[in-house]
């Protein structure tokens, strides 16, 4: 199994789940559950029988990547992120996809994650004769968990912590992630890339240049949005000038731990139907007036706190009234 040959059978696998679920059809939150789910146990069998080449590794990768931004072998699309920080934790910044190793390799990688070998195990002589001793653990015992917990750790983000929410989709839930760090498909941020645009305005406002802060925060149009969702919560986030801001101060003003939570659901429904908004301008040529947009936002993030929470039960002429006082 050391050639990579060999292992065709697995990649040909691995390939012909790929094409069953047809990356256009999903979201990207439906993307990002499937290759941590189905597609990464796919091949864990023969990984825990046999020592994988690097090529196939990379080559699995690859095709993993490639799944999770849309793209394919014919058809190209940009990679939002590095794929570096789509494996790493959650806690680190990242999605949370993990990946494989190359246990044949396992020195190398583990110098490249600046960890020596001699910390995760070495044999100490003692009065009783010889052990084995772990630094990565308090008690000096080895274990997997520590181990992994030593590889995953990433130096703090300098974007901060991102809250991730259960009462909130998967696929809005990484909207708000990437939208954070500009990472989303805004004319600014198309033509970095270079993508030609016949204009980088804003199609909401046509006053400025079109970034992700703009467009969910600055913008007039987004700020008509926002004054309805401060007015219906009773709180003012008018200061706020980036998404990070907004999300900063919205978890500052709830009272209490599920407030918090409930409140950030609202902010995350409120950008998420603002850039849906957007879409319809730039798409269809439709122009959402900001009062149905706030009609969408309550229906919406009512459906989402009734059926995913566990906040207890509350009716929709308490939700309409205001999202906090149930």
């Amino acid at each position: 199994m050391k050639l990579k040959k060999n292992w065709k059978p697995i990649i040909d696998r691995f390939q012909a789940k790929l094409s069953a679920w047809k990356s256009k059809t999903l979201s990207f939150g439906g993307r990002l559950t499937l290759i941590q789910s189905v597609l990464g146990n796919l091949p864990t069998y023969f990984l825990s029988l046999y020592v994988a080449p690097e090529g196939v590794i990379q080559t699995l990768e690859r095709m993993r990547n490639r799944f999770l931004w849309g793209a394919s072998k014919e058809k190209k699309k940009i990679h939002w992120f590095s794929w570096d920080t789509v494996v790493a934790p959650k806690k680190a910044g990242g999605l949370g996809v993990g990946v494989w190793n190359n246990i044949a390799g396992i020195r190398k990688d583990l110098l490249s994650k600046e960890i020596s070998v001699h910390s995760v195990l070495s044999k100490i002589s003692t009065a009783n004769g010889a052990t084995w001793r772990s630094e990565l653990s308090p008690n000096g015992i080895y274990s997997v968990c520590a181990l992994r917990h030593r590889w995953d750790y990433r130096p703090p983000n300098a974007d901060g912590n991102f809250t991730w929410i259960k009462e909130v989709p998967l696929k809005v839930n990484c909207f708000i992630w990437r939208a954070r760090r500009g990472r989303i498909p805004v004319a600014l941020e198309l033509s970095k890339r270079g993508v030609i645009l016949e204009s980088l305005t804003c199609p909401m406002c046509n006053e400025q240049d079109e970034g992700a802060d703009h467009v969910l925060v600055e913008c007039r149009y987004a700020k008509q949005v926002f004054e309805g969702i401060s007015r219906w919560c009773k709180v003012n986030t008018a200061d706020c000038q980036t998404i990070k801001e907004v999300e900063d101060s919205v978890s500052q003003l709830g009272l209490g731990h599920n407030r918090s939570i409930t409140l950030l659901a609202v902010y995350f429904g409120a950008f998420w139907s603002i850039w849906k908004s957007r879409n319809a301008r730039v798409f269809n040529k439709n122009r959402i007036p900001p009062d149905k947009v706030i009609d969408m936002i309550k229906s919406a993030t009512y459906i989402w706190v009734k059926n995913r929470g566990k906040f207890g039960r509350f009716t929709w002429a308490t939700w309409s009234q205001c999202p906090l006082d149930f």
